[in-house]
């Protein structure tokens, strides 16, 4: 657990950070990576962890969450409901999709020659080589590093709400909507 932040905060870390830190394992410094859903609770971590690595970002959200994004690090936000992605960016060299369904395949139409697409979402495998099935394998090391950069204010995690374990439905719901801003914690009943 980081040092810096209190233990609801820390328990939004270990799943969603270290899903984004494995989908941006490869990005170096000046790539171009394009993340979907950008303002949720994987998305959010995505973008932060892309531009600790010297990323330049695109993201999709709605115009709403674009002001939240480029604190984080966005330089090109993109609110999916007025604009297509497609026609928005080109030579992405990595992009992070949270969304999957046809996000996947529309995603592969910006991709550089040598780009590739890190699916969350979707089938174990696509017929094109360039997208990737993302399974996360929380290891120590990772945990470690994302605790890290927390504690050096590399890293954030932006809680929506706070329910307790009784509102699971309700907060799978909310999770569901598409609408949420960050991570939803559930804490123990008292």
């Amino acid at each position: 657990m980081p040092d810096s932040i209190d233990p609801v905060r820390a328990a939004a870390l270990p799943v969603a950070g270290v899903t984004a830190w494995q989908a941006l394992s490869s990005v170096r410094p000046g790539e171009r990576v394009l993340v979907h859903a950008a303002a949720g609770g994987v998305g959010h971590l995505s973008v932060q962890i892309a531009a600790r690595r010297g990323a330049s970002i695109a993201a999709t959200a709605r115009t709403g969450n674009h002001a939240y994004l480029r604190e984080l690090g966005v330089s090109d936000p993109i609110d999916y409901r007025t604009t297509d992605f497609t026609t928005a960016v080109r030579e992405v060299d990595l992009v992070v999709d949270l969304i999957g369904g046809d996000y996947t395949d529309r995603s592969l139409t910006v991709l550089r020659d040598t780009g590739q697409v890190v699916a969350a979402e979707g089938p174990a495998t696509h017929p094109d080589p360039r997208v990737r099935r993302l399974y996360v394998d929380p290891t120590t090391a990772a945990l470690d590093e994302l605790a890290a950069a927390v504690d050096g204010g590399e890293l954030s995690v932006d809680i929506a709400q706070i329910l307790p374990i009784t509102e699971l439905a309700a907060a799978h719901r909310r999770s569901e909507s598409g609408r949420v801003r960050g991570k939803i914690v559930l804490t123990a009943d008292r």
